[in-house]
C-alpha cells in the first residue's frame, strides 16, 4: 500500500500507511532528520541527518530501530537523492 515517509526535527523518521492510517517510527538520529528518500530499488528508506549520518532502513524491518547501515560524514546532511 501507498506510504509516507518523513524525517523531522524531533530526530525521527515516521512512516504513516495510508490506508490503515497507521504511524510508525521507523528512524532515530542524533540530531534532526533533515531528508528521507525511497530506493526502490532496495526496498529502504536513506535518511540524512544534523548529526553527520546517512542511515538506511529496509522497509521489512521498520519499527525495529535498527538500520542496515549507517555512514558517518564529514558535515551535516541537507538533502539526498539516489540514481539507480
Amino acid at each position: 500500500g501507498a506510504k509516507i515517509f518523513t524525517g523531522s526535527a524531533d530526530k525521527t523518521g515516521k512512516c504513516w500507511d495510508l490506508q490503515s492510517n497507521q504511524v510508525v517510527q521507523y528512524a532515530q538520529h542524533d540530531a534532526a532528520i533533515k531528508c528521507a528518500h525511497w530506493v526502490e530499488a532496495h526496498n529502504m528508506v536513506v535518511t540524512g541527518g544534523w548529526d553527520k549520518t546517512l542511515k538506511f532502513w529496509p522497509v521489512a524491518s521498520i519499527g525495529t530501530g535498527t538500520p542496515a547501515a549507517t555512514v558517518q560524514l564529514s558535515d551535516r546532511v541537507y538533502a539526498v537523492d539516489v540514481k539507480g
